[in-house]
């Protein structure tokens, strides 16, 4: 049960992952060993790099940035009062502890779709908190270029505390790719 949970949720908030990632989530020279500043959180990657396989990054975003993030969606897209909100109080009960944003790119539409992707939460002593085995999402062509985009994200019920490691696991035909990366909360 506690693995179906973040994978329904997941498939809620997948609506919203189709807005604009924010740049510095999309950054593509990434390297090991560096840190980058993201919705005001530290992530460190520790694995996995980007090449010319594709992009692999991750954030941390709070609930309450999430929300006024989805507020201005709301705006933008001028929903009506009633889905507004609907949506709103759905996501204020499912990201209360923020959520972890996953940005891929990758040189083909089937490398892309999230169903090749997990994504694990462990706290700071390396314990799991979250395993969610992402759901099929089609991805968006890059104009320009022969690579697709993906971006997904996947809610957290309640805030972990201090550091945190986020695991992606990309499993693309038998491959087994790994990305570690440390977000300081």
């Amino acid at each position: 049960m506690k693995t179906l949970v973040p994978i329904l949720l997941m498939v809620l908030v997948a609506s919203f992952s189709s807005a604009q990632p924010d740049k510095s989530l999309i950054k593509e020279k990434w390297k090991p060993g560096k840190e980058n500043v993201i919705f005001g959180y530290s992530v460190l990657r520790m694995e996995g790099k980007n090449d010319k396989k594709g992009i692999t990054n991750v954030a941390y975003q709070s609930g309450d940035q999430f929300l006024i993030a989805l507020e201005k969606k709301a705006k933008d897209e001028k929903w009506s009062e009633q889905k507004q909100n609907k949506e709103i109080k759905l996501y204020k009960e499912i990201t209360t502890g923020g959520v972890i944003h996953l940005y891929v790119t990758r040189p083909g539409f089937k490398m892309a779709n999230t169903n090749h992707f997990s994504v694990i939460l462990k706290d700071s002593t390396e314990k799991e908190i979250l395993h969610t085995v992402l759901a099929d999402d089609i991805p968006e062509p890059i104009t320009g270029s022969d690579y697709w985009s993906n971006h997904v994200t996947v809610p957290l019920g309640e805030k972990p505390r201090g550091s945190v490691y986020v695991y992606v696991i990309d499993k693309y035909e038998g491959a087994f790719l790994e990305y570690k990366f440390r977000v300081k909360l």
